[in-house]
């Protein structure tokens, strides 16, 4: 099949040869790989947060960059290097779904169903052991982000600066592992909250 984009493929053809300018052009159309997985995620409910967006859209351009002789200039260049994009997209979902199962498969089988009251259910002296149960269950550094913003009155902005992170994904991590908390305790999740779905 002869190449539709011969101008992509010569573009790619002079960065694989190393010749600068193509490279430096190729990196700008590269550029378009992140605002189409933006939008993607967007567009597509996929609903990964901040990290793993970023992690998915890295993976991507990873590809493509290994791929680049691969590349035959059947489809424009961007059409070509998003179609990796959707494949690291439906990869983090999968990647998530193991996750919530991991999850699910930790709790003890006699852990409550979502149920509109199950905490008034559990006795004043229960209620502590269970959300301390709750809490062996998550990954170590999200207990220490709740015990430290719930038990220590730590704020959000305080927690991303001890973290190197930034507050949107301080208040994603720590949202995340509230709601698996109140999951496991057998609450719904409120809005955003523990969605590994």
């Amino acid at each position: 099949m002869s190449a539709s984009h011969p101008d992509d493929l010569a573009l790619v053809r002079r960065a694989l040869a190393g010749e600068t300018s193509a490279r430096e052009r190729l990196a700008q159309r590269l550029g378009y790989v992140g605002r189409y997985a933006q939008a993607l995620n967007r567009e597509g409910h996929f609903g990964l947060d901040p990290d793993a967006l970023r992690d998915a859209t890295q993976n991507a351009v990873a590809k493509v960059l290994a791929k680049l002789g691969d590349f035959r200039g059947e489809a424009a260049f961007e059409t070509w290097a998003c179609a990796f994009v959707r494949g690291e997209f439906l990869n983090a979902v999968r990647a998530r779904k193991r996750q919530r199962e991991q999850f699910e498969a930790k709790l003890p089988p006699d852990a409550p169903a979502a149920d509109p009251a199950p905490v008034e259910a559990l006795a004043a002296r229960e209620l502590p052991l269970a959300v301390s149960r709750c809490l062996d269950l998550l990954p170590p550094a999200d207990q220490e982000l709740l015990r430290e913003h719930l038990g220590n009155e730590v704020g959000f902005a305080e927690l991303a600066a001890q973290a190197a992170s930034t507050l949107d994904r301080i208040k994603n991590r720590y949202y995340r592992a509230l709601g698996l908390v109140r999951r496991c305790l057998g609450l719904p999740p409120r809005g955003g909250e523990g969605d590994l779905s």
